[in-house]
């Protein structure tokens, strides 16, 4: 433990499939980009919100809240998408794998999420900072060389070209982060989404 409160986040899970597929991409990856840091494969994950530092107990209250908000979302289709950054374009600060597919229906429920846990005293994201759905797959470039966009796209571009990775979101997933572990992430809760559309 890290003390008494660890950060939970609620996110869109992977499929094992989808992040076998990720983590053999990033294993080719390993090889040639100098990261300080590789996500584990069991960690992939589509943040929705992120919560900061909470209790566990906080699993029943957000469960209450976040129940009638997602039976009103159907489930929809996501896909892989070409990597990209944050950070510098030469040294970036995170590597992630972009989401494609029914982009609009992961925006209007991590929105309906948002609106939904004010009650529960979360502050909404700044409208300057725009949802950006996203798999972090590594951190903290490393390398003494510039890092180029050819470079950092040539190990996925098999998994994204012709026919990407796609699933059906049925659930949002609690998750609790165990700094300096591996896997980081313990599932706590689930929270299903509305009948299929």
């Amino acid at each position: 433990m890290n003390g008494p409160h660890q950060n939970l986040f609620v996110a869109v899970p992977l499929p094992d499939a989808v992040k076998q597929k990720v983590a053999e991409a990033a294993a080719a990856g390993r090889k040639d980009l100098p990261f300080r840091k590789w996500t584990h494969p069991a960690d992939y994950h589509i943040t929705v919100k992120f919560l900061g530092p909470q209790d566990v107990s906080l699993a029943g209250p957000l469960r209450k809240a976040l129940a009638p908000v997602l039976a009103r979302h159907g489930r929809f289709m996501l896909r892989l998408d070409k990597p990209g950054v944050f950070g510098r374009p030469d040294a970036p600060r995170i590597l992630w794998m972009g989401i494609g597919g029914d982009q609009a229906a992961l925006a209007a429920l991590q929105q309906d999420v948002e609106r939904a846990l004010v009650a529960l005293g979360f502050e909404p994201e700044p409208h300057n900072r725009p949802y950006a759905p996203h798999v972090t797959v590594a951190r903290q470039w490393t390398g003494v060389e510039k890092a180029t966009s050819e470079r950092l796209a040539a190990p996925f571009a098999r998994l994204t070209a012709d026919d990407p990775p796609r699933w059906e979101v049925e659930e949002l997933v609690l998750y609790r982060t165990h700094m300096g572990k591996q896997p980081m992430y313990e599932r706590l809760d689930h929270y299903p989404l509305g009948t299929e559309r």
